[in-house]
């Protein structure tokens, strides 16, 4: 993984990241069903 990434682990045995998937299927990036993935940070208005 690049420096500038990040990642939210989820224990394994939780449905979440099928939640996040579900919702926002495009907005994020995933790690199997383990992790979401952040490549950059951009706030509510779409800035860096």
């Amino acid at each position: 993984m690049a420096a500038d990434t990040g990642t939210m682990h989820f224990h394994c045995q939780t449905t979440l990241v099928d939640a996040f998937r579900a919702l926002l299927p495009t907005q994020l990036r995933f790690k199997r069903h383990r992790a979401i993935v952040f490549d950059e940070v951009v706030d509510s208005t779409g800035r860096k």
